[in-house]
């Protein structure tokens, strides 16, 4: 196998950003969710110096993927302490539910800069544990649908744009 993979579609694979099936919210775990936070936060830092001691690349538009995604991390990282810390000091899921929402957008944004990267075996590691700590705090935050309800809320899946109107040309 080869030591670079090409995606972070991969890493998407293994439930960073894959929607599981539909459930109610968990019963809130202060504990257990500050437990999950505090590791994540703790993975989040592993995968950022990952990324970090990796070599540079002497291609200029990945190092630029590789700069943001540095960015993105070092963010993630700050995002995901103050999650922690909130947790621990006793902050409940409505209070630190913006916070959670602020690590998904962050998600969202390195996922797609990742597809634009060549990833390292060791790195996609990282980012699996990384994926894992996120889904095992998912319950508790989101609240979706059940399957097979006929639900109003958007799906993941992206939107279409109808195609722009024909423009009649200047006389």
């Amino acid at each position: 196998m080869s030591g670079r993979i090409l995606a972070f579609a991969a890493a998407a694979a293994l439930g960073f950003g894959a929607t599981a099936a539909k459930a109610d919210l968990a019963k809130w775990d202060q504990k257990r969710v500050a437990s999950i936070a505090q590791q994540l936060a703790a993975a989040v830092g592993d995968l950022r110096e990952t990324v970090r001691k990796q070599p540079e690349m002497p291609n200029a538009p990945k190092r630029k993927v590789r700069y943001q995604a540095l960015d993105d991390l070092r963010t993630l990282k700050q995002v995901c302490d103050n999650l922690a810390r909130d947790l621990r000091a006793g902050k409940n899921r409505e209070q630190s539910e913006p916070t959670y929402q602020r690590i998904q957008t962050i998600r969202r944004d390195l996922e797609e800069n990742g597809r634009r990267a060549d990833i390292k075996l060791d790195t996609l590691n990282s980012y699996a544990k990384v994926a894992d700590l996120n889904r095992q705090l998912r319950p508790y935050y989101e609240e979706e649908a059940k399957a097979g309800e006929g639900s109003s809320a958007p799906s993941a899946a992206p939107a279409t744009t109808p195609a722009p109107a024909p423009s009649t040309p200047a006389q």
